[in-house]
C-alpha cells in the first residue's frame, strides 16, 4: 500500500477507536447533580452539551480535540512495547477505557509536560478566569494547531520505521528495559545535584567568565576559539592528562557563543543600572554625552550617567547609539529620548547635561542642551571644562606664535621624510643624545604641544647639527640664536604647566566644585608669577632659568623674553577669566563649607533644616571625616530639602572625560578588521563598573558542548 494511504488509514483508525466511546456515553443514567459534578463520561460527551450549557460542559466541548491525544498515547504505548500491527490496517484500534479520565484532570496532567504544555496552561488559565469559555476560542485554536503539528511526527507507522531503522539493536528488549531507561532519564533531568548537571552548569559558567574577560580586554570574539581554547587544551593535555581534555571540551567558546554571552551580560548590566537609577534615594541623575565617528564612518553617540547609589555618586556607562543619518541637535535629542522612553525614565529626572562645544549641543536656541532644558527646566547645562581650558591656552603673543610655528615646521621637515628620519636617528645614536626621535604635533591632542616642545629642546644641539649638514639655514639659525632658544625654553615651561593643569582636570568622579577650585588656584598663580617677574624671580620657569645660568646671559639681555612672558601670562589670565567665570558664591559655599554660611543666605524652604544641621555636633563630625558627596548623600534622609539643593549642584558632570576615554576604547574594539561590529554590548561589558550577575544567567541556560 502507498505511504500516503497508510497515513490516512492510521488517522481514521484513531478517530474510529474514539468515536464509539463518545457515542456510548449518553446511554448512561443521567446525573441529577449540577454540571460541575457530572461524571467524566457525561462531561466528555458532545451530545450532553445542549442539555448542560454550564462552564464545564462548554470547556469539554472546546477541549474535545485533546481527548484524541489519549488515544494517540495509547497507540504509541503499544508501538514502543512491540505491539505494532502495521499502519495500514483498516481495523480500528480500541483504546482502553482507562484513558477516559475527566477532561479537566487530563489537561492538568498534560500541563506539566509534553510538547503542548504551554498551550494547555494558557487555555486552562483562560477557562478559569473567564465566565464565558467562548472567550478562550483563540487559545483553543492554538492548542489544536499544536496537537496537529506534534501528532504528525508521532504516528505509529513513523515511530515503527524510525525504531527499526535507527534502533534495530534494541528490537529484542522487553518493555521493562525501555521503562527503566525512561525513568532514569526523568531522574537525571529532575536532579539538579547530579554530576552531569553540575558539569553542564560549570561549563556554561566558564563560557560566561571567558566571554567577560574577552570583552573587558577588548579582544575579538574569535580570540577564545582560535587561541585561548587550543592553548588551554594543550596545557591540560601536557600537564594533567588526556582524560581531562574531554571535560574542557564541554565548554562552548565559539564566535557566536561568545557574542551571545556578551549580549546577555550587557543586557543584565543595563537592567541593573536602570533599576539603580529608578531606586535611587534622590530620583535625579545627570548625563554627559559626545559624538564621534568610528572606523566605518558611522557616527556614534556615547552617553554616561551619574546617579546616587550605595551612599555615594556612581558614574556608569549608559549607552552607545549610532546616528544613522545626520548628527544634529534634534537627532541627538530623539536618540536619547527614545532610550529614556524605552526604559520608562522621565526627562524631568535629568538634573545636569555636560557636552563639548559643538553648535549642535551648545546652541542657545536649538542646541541639545536647550532642548533638554525645555523638558527639564531645573537641569544645569555645562560645557566640558577640559575643552574650555584647551581653548583658553591657545592664545600666544605674536613673537612666541612665530617661534612655535618655526619649531613645528622643523619637526615636520625631519618627520615627513623617511630618509631624514633615519639620518637623524643615526645622528642621535652617534652623539648619544638623550632621545632618539622627534614627536609630531597633532592639534587634536591636548598635550601634544608641550610634549613636542620638550623633546625638541632636549635635542636642540642634534637638530642644529642635522640642519647644518642639510644646509637648511633657516632652521639652523633657529637653534643657534640664543634669543630664539630662550623663547623655546619658556614655551617648554609654560606648556608643561598647562599640561599639568589639563591632566588635573581629567579623571572620573570629579565635580564642578573640585575643578572650579583648581581653575581658581591657577588664576591666583598667574597673578603671583607676574609679581615675581617684576622682581626678576623666575623659579617658576625652571627650563628658562637653567638656560640663563648655563649660557650666563646677563639681565639686560633677558628683557625681550621677559616682556613676552609677562604679556603671555596676562593674556592667559584674561582668557581664563573669560572662559571660567566665577561660580555663585552662596550655593557652592554651602556645599563646600556649610558651617560658614549664614542662614539668611540659604533658600527659605531649607532654612529650618540648615539651622538644625549647623547645630548638630554629629553632623560636624561627619563633615570633617567624609568626602563632600558622601556627606550630603548621608544628610539626604534627615535634611531632604537642603541636601537636594546641594546635590543638584554636585551631580552634574564637569567634563566629558568618560566619553573621551570611551571613544578610545571604541577605536580598539571596532577596528578595520571588525568594522561591521555592533559595538554597544562590547563597550558596556568593557567600560561598565557594574558586574553582570553570571550565576543568574547560568540558571537560564542549557549547556551545549563544543564539538
Amino acid at each position: 500500500m502507498p505511504r500516503g494511504s497508510r497515513i490516512r488509514t492510521s488517522r481514521v483508525t484513531l478517530l474510529a477507536g474514539r468515536a464509539p466511546q463518545m457515542r456510548a456515553a449518553p446511554k448512561r443514567a443521567p446525573s441529577a447533580q449540577p454540571p460541575a459534578a457530572a461524571t467524566p463520561s457525561a462531561v466528555g460527551s458532545p451530545a450532553a452539551a445542549p442539555r448542560q450549557p454550564g462552564l464545564m460542559a462548554q470547556m469539554a466541548t472546546t477541549a474535545a480535540g485533546v481527548a484524541v491525544g489519549s488515544a494517540v498515547g495509547h497507540t504509541l504505548g503499544h508501538a514502543i512495547t512491540g505491539g505494532f500491527s502495521g499502519g495500514g490496517s483498516a481495523e480500528p484500534a480500541k483504546p482502553s477505557i482507562t484513558y477516559q479520565e475527566p477532561q479537566g484532570a487530563q489537561l492538568q496532567n498534560q500541563q506539566s509536560f509534553g510538547p503542548c504544555s504551554l498551550e494547555i496552561k494558557q487555555f486552562l488559565e483562560c477557562a478559569q478566569n473567564q465566565s464565558d469559555v467562548k472567550l478562550c476560542e483563540g487559545f483553543n485554536e492554538v492548542l489544536r494547531q499544536c496537537r496537529i503539528a506534534n501528532a504528525e511526527s508521532m504516528k505509529p507507522n513513523k515511530l515503527k520505521r524510525h525504531f527499526e531503522s535507527k534502533h534495530s539493536n534494541l528490537a529484542g528488549k522487553d518493555t521493562n528495559y525501555f521503562r527503566s531507561k525512561a525513568d532514569g532519564l526523568k531522574k537525571a533531568r529532575a536532579d539538579p545535584g547530579s554530576k552531569a548537571n553540575k558539569q553542564n552548569v560549570a561549563a556554561v559558567e566558564t563560557s560566561y567568565l571567558v566571554a567577560l574577560r574577552i570583552a573587558r580586554d577588548m579582544k575579538p570574539h574569535t580570540f577564545a576559539e582560535h587561541l585561548l581554547f587550543p592553548v588551554a587544551k594543550d596545557s591540560v593535555r601536557v600537564m594533567i592528562g588526556d582524560e581531562f581534555v574531554t571535560k574542557l571540551s564541554a565548554v562552548s567558546l565559539s564566535n557566536d557563543t561568545v557574542r551571545r554571552r556578551i549580549h546577555d551580560m550587557s543586557a543584565d548590566i543595563l537592567d541593573q543600572v536602570i533599576q539603580e537609577i529608578k531606586s535611587a534615594p534622590l530620583p535625579i541623575f545627570s548625563i554627559q554625552l559626545d559624538e564621534s565617528t568610528d572606523v566605518a564612518n558611522c557616527s556614534q553617540l556615547m552617553v554616561y550617567v551619574r546617579y546616587i547609589n550605595d551612599g555615594d555618586f556612581k558614574d556608569e556607562f549608559l549607552c552607545c547609539k549610532p546616528l544613522e543619518r545626520t548628527a544634529t541637535a534634534l537627532d541627538v535629542f530623539e536618540t536619547v529620548g527614545s532610550f529614556l522612553r524605552q526604559h520608562k525614565i522621565s526627562w524631568e529626572s535629568i538634573c545636569g547635561v555636560c557636552t563639548d562645544g559643538a553648535p549642535a549641543t551648545l546652541g542657545c536656541q536649538s542646541g541639545f542642551q536647550r532642548l533638554v532644558l525645555n523638558e527639564s527646566p531645573k537641569a544645569i547645562g555645562a560645557h566640558c571644562m577640559i575643552h574650555l581650558q584647551t581653548l583658553a591656552m591657545k592664545t600666544l603673543p605674536q613673537d612666541l606664535q612665530e617661534v612655535l610655528k618655526s619649531v613645528l615646521s622643523s619637526v615636520n621637515f625631519v618627520k615627513a621624510s623617511s630618509l631624514n628620519s633615519r639620518l637623524f636617528l643615526q645622528l642621535c645614536n652617534d652623539l648619544d643624545g638623550p632621545s632618539k626621535t622627534l614627536l609630531l604635533h597633532t592639534e587634536g591632542r591636548w598635550l601634544s604641544r608641550g610634549n613636542v616642545l620638550k623633546r625638541i629642546f632636549e635635542l636642540r644641539d642634534e637638530l642644529k647639527m642635522f640642519f647644518n649638514q642639510k644646509a637648511i639655514r633657516q632652521f639652523e639659525a633657529l637653534f643657534s640664536d640664543h634669543s630664539e632658544l630662550q623663547k623655546i625654553a619658556y614655551l617648554v615651561d609654560i606648556f608643561t604647566i598647562l599640561n599639568e593643569l589639563n591632566l588635573s582636570l581629567q579623571g572620573p568622579n570629579s565635580t564642578c566644585l573640585d575643578l572650579s577650585e583648581k581653575i581658581h588656584s591657577f588664576q591666583m598663580k598667574l597673578q603671583l608669577w607676574q609679581k615675581k617677574l617684576d622682581e626678576n624671580k623666575m623659579y617658576m620657569l625652571p627650563t628658562l632659568s637653567a638656560f640663563f645660568e648655563e649660557h650666563d646671559i646677563e639681565p639686560h639681555k633677558r628683557i625681550t623674553v621677559v616682556i613676552s612672558v609677562k604679556e603671555h601670562l596676562d593674556m592667559l589670565a584674561g582668557e581664563i577669566s573669560w572662559y571660567f567665570p566665577s561660580l555663585p558664591e552662596v550655593p557652592f559655599a554651602l556645599a563646600r563649607s556649610p558651617f560658614t554660611v549664614k542662614a539668611e543666605d540659604v533658600p527659605e524652604t531649607a532654612q529650618e533644616e540648615f539651622i538644625r544641621l549647623t547645630n548638630s555636633d554629629a553632623v560636624r563630625a561627619d563633615f570633617s571625616a567624609m568626602p563632600v558627596t558622601q556627606f550630603w548623600v548621608k544628610c539626604l534622609q534627615s535634611y531632604p530639602v537642603l541636601s537636594e539643593t546641594v546635590l543638584r549642584l554636585l551631580l552634574p558632570f564637569p567634563t566629558t572625560y568618560l566619553c573621551e576615554t570611551g571613544f578610545s576604547s571604541l577605536l580598539v574594539i571596532k577596528s578595520k578588521y571588525r568594522s561591521r561590529l555592533v559595538v554597544e554590548d562590547d563597550l558596556r561589558c568593557a567600560l561598565a563598573k557594574t558586574t553582570p550577575r553570571i550565576s543568574d544567567l547560568v540558571r537560564k541556560k542549557q549547556s551545549q558542548p563544543s564539538h
